[in-house]
């Protein structure tokens, strides 16, 4: 056990100076080159990682992207092995950038630029998947993007071979830093957590890179980048616990909003749903789109339709990705008689989920409506291939064929409809 742990001390010192040593500039390269790719890929598909389910796909597809890097390490590693070593040691390659991380020895700097450059791939994978909804922020965006620019001018003055300036870099670190997290406060999304975050990472990766590129950093310039660097990174920590600690709270406010919605008090209902609006607009995350949704629903079921609506499209402005934001939004129309519209927004929900057999079902009400017949019957066999005991799906499509003269066909239908309603209840 000695021997094996001296030789894989002997063998990480032998990686900084060895054959291969470009490597350890290859691997951040591939995290950043992966997260970008990645991140744009999620963009064109227009994800967004508000909705639980979709966060957890879009940090599956974050790990498979990061594995890919991982895997380029592990066999640039395993190379260095084979070259310097004339073998290959699996465990050592794996352990090789956290090793050496923990235990100060020389080339350091390269497992901190490595394990940066993995960070800042994920957080632009996530910012990328996240455009949309930090749009939305609109002028606040812009002064985020626009003191981010001004932090990013500094390393690149000095990677450029500018002599350090205190007053103007200490200016512009200082002007960066108040107008990135001014804009990030207002920015009113969940995701602006990640532009501070961003920020903070790739100035520390340029941290990890000044004693690589320099033979001694000036002390003011790695502490000015560790201070800049570390305040964004805690400061996106710190927004991102108090957005949790606050959402606990409103969760609590919706769940009770909607126990009294199920008792038929919408009134009550919309005194818990202000209260959970009110504490979202105190948080450093963003308002809540799943308080706005129940709101409208609120709404819709006082029949004030008009600002039901309002309610809603505030819902999928915040997150485009809420189906049942805009499943409401479709029934507030149709019971304007806006049936156009709401056809729109039901097949905003289809487009969400394919498989929201209730808004295959209101579809169909809506295309009936409209006298497409034919349509409407397509949908609500939508409906019920998903779920074969929706019982508003079959009375739908009974109605429909006897308005078609099908009177036998309506018959079987209504059939369907009695022996579901006959069925024992789930335990």
């Amino acid at each position: 056990m000695d021997e094996m742990f001296t030789r894989v001390f002997q063998d990480l010192v032998a990686r900084t100076t060895g054959p291969m040593w470009f490597r350890l500039i290859l691997q951040p390269l591939v995290a950043t080159f992966f997260g970008i790719r990645a991140g744009l890929a999620n963009a064109r598909r227009s994800k967004e990682v508000t909705e639980p389910g979709r966060r957890r796909a879009l940090f599956q597809q974050a790990l498979h992207d990061v594995g890919k890097m991982l895997a380029v390490g592990v066999g640039l590693d395993a190379v260095f092995q084979l070259i310097a070593l004339r073998t290959v040691y699996p465990g050592e390659a794996l352990l090789v950038g956290f090793l050496a991380a923990q235990s100060g020895l020389p080339g350091r700097e390269w497992v901190l630029l490595f394990l940066f450059g993995v960070l800042f791939g994920l957080v632009v994978i996530f910012l990328a998947a996240s455009w949309r909804g930090l749009a939305l922020g609109g002028k606040w965006t812009l002064l985020a993007l626009g003191g981010a620019a001004l932090l990013w001018v500094v390393p690149l003055r000095w990677y450029a071979g500018t002599l350090f300036v205190l007053e103007l870099d200490v200016t512009l670190l200082a002007a960066g830093t108040a107008a990135l997290l001014l804009g990030t406060l207002r920015v009113g999304h969940r995701s602006n957590v990640l532009l501070p975050c961003a920020s903070g990472l790739f100035l520390l990766m340029v941290l990890s890179l000044l004693p690589i590129a320099s033979n001694g950093a000036q002390a003011a310039v790695t502490g000015a980048l560790w201070g800049v660097g570390g305040l964004l990174v805690l400061a996106a920590v710190a927004m991102a616990l108090q957005g949790r600690l606050l959402e606990t709270r409103i969760r609590s406010d919706v769940e009770t909003g909607r126990a009294r919605h199920v008792r038929l008090d919408p009134r009550g209902s919309l005194a818990s749903y202000d209260r959970a609006i009110e504490r979202s607009k105190r948080s450093a995350t963003g308002m809540s789109d799943a308080a706005w949704t129940s709101k409208g629903a609120a709404l819709l079921l006082l029949g004030e339709y008009d600002e039901a609506i309002q309610c809603l499209d505030t819902a999928v402005r915040l997150n485009p990705g809420n189906a049942l934001a805009w499943l409401n939004r479709g029934n507030a129309l149709a019971r304007k008689g806006q049936l156009k519209e709401s056809l729109w927004s039901f097949n905003k929900v289809i487009e969400i989920d394919p498989r929201y057999e209730v808004a295959w079902n209101n579809k169909g009400n809506t295309l009936a409506r409209l006298g497409n017949y034919a349509e409407a019957l397509k949908c609500y066999e939508r409906a019920l291939a998903i779920d074969r005991d929706y019982r508003g799906a079959w009375v739908n499509k009974g109605f429909v064929l006897a308005k078609l003269g099908y009177y036998e066909e309506a018959a079987l239908c209504a059939d369907r409809v009695l022996s579901i309603a006959r069925k024992p209840a789930a335990a």
